[in-house]
């Protein structure tokens, strides 16, 4: 990650900018996850999500290098989830307890344990949505909706508001989705309503490093678009072409993923960068884009796609050209 800026600092103009590697046309490899459908990805290309057992069960499972690892759900319990994943392999999500009520609550998965993160009083369901790189927990906590967003600290549970908290970075800034339906930011106790694009409602979905928001908001004639929030004013990102957009994931470089609708009414995974947006359909059948790390590599579906050349590459790649070009110019 700090590569990037060092070399933009370095080179100034004479280096491409990260948006700008992904304006061009990308291509990517494509590697199967074994027909299990992932839900995020951390800095080490660890992918994380849900699949059926053997017995009918739902599993939450940790994917690295070829390798597919079970999560397995509280003892005595039938169902896990994986949701999330740091950069240091902390997985969150959510597994069954126990018992004939069977409730859900949101876990912690480190180092083969797990741990149940317990509930908020007066709730019976947790669930685990986002996790920072300190292992903070964010999610949310219900008996009856619309329940409460908390967040997870230190073995401590807190509620931060009615509604449903989604992601958080390592600034502890909290993004979700209020009781009212409104976007919200929360930081330092402090709550920030992030407005719509025209209509009533917003839900906000992921956050990056920077504090820029993304998710999806009712537009003026009722449709639902996929949001960019940065320095308090909210962007549209469009669609592929349909009425509908979402978006779900943000990386450090503002690189956003989601899916859209294009004009036969169906869903298509995108990614957004610099404006464009385009549909990855082309490099993978899944239907929803869930999420993008700094390297940008994308879970799409059962897939996970690694960008040709990596934005490391590039940047080495261009680094090395305009070394040649000096010494060239001196020679």
């Amino acid at each position: 990650m700090k590569t990037h800026h060092i070399l933009g600092a370095l080179l100034g103009v004479a280096m491409p900018s990260l948006s700008t590697y992904a304006a061009i046309p990308p291509d990517y490899t494509v590697t199967y996850l074994g027909g299990h459908y992932g839900n995020a990805v951390n800095d080490s290309g660890q992918v994380v999500g849900l699949r059926s057992n053997d017995a009918g069960n739902l599993r939450g499972w940790l994917w690295q290098n070829g390798v597919m690892t079970d999560l397995c759900p509280l003892p005595g319990g039938r169902d896990s989830e994986a949701t999330a994943i740091n950069n240091i392999g902390q997985v969150v999500g959510y597994s069954r307890t126990a018992g004939s009520d069977e409730s859900q609550h949101a876990v912690l998965w480190q180092d083969g344990t797990i741990t149940d993160l317990g509930v908020l009083p007066g709730s019976m369901y947790s669930f685990a949505h986002g996790i920072n790189n300190a292992g903070d927990v964010v999610g949310l906590s219900v008996y009856s909706y619309p329940g409460s967003a908390f967040l997870w600290a230190e073995g401590i549970m807190t509620r931060l508001t009615t509604g449903e908290a989604y992601d958080i970075n390592d600034a502890t800034q909290i993004v979700g989705s209020d009781y009212n339906s409104r976007a919200f930011l929360w930081q330092n106790g402090l709550i920030t309503d992030l407005g719509t694009l025209g209509g009533a409602y917003s839900e906000a979905r992921g956050i990056n490093n920077k504090g820029q928001v993304v998710g999806g908001a009712r537009t003026t004639n009722g449709n639902y678009h996929a949001f960019l929030w940065q320095e308090g004013e909210m962007s549209d990102l469009g669609t592929l072409g349909g009425q509908s957009s979402m978006a779900l994931a943000i990386n450090d470089y503002g690189q956003v993923v989601g899916f859209s609708t294009k004009e036969d009414g169906l869903n298509y995974p995108f990614l957004w960068d610099d404006g464009v947006m385009i549909d990855l359909l082309q490099f993978a059948p899944g239907r929803w884009a869930m999420d993008i790390n700094n390297k940008g590599q994308i879970v799409v579906g059962a897939y996970l796609l690694t960008p040709i050349p990596e934005p490391a590459t590039f940047s080495l790649l261009a680094l090395g050209s305009l070394v040649l070009l000096r010494r060239r110019h001196r020679a």
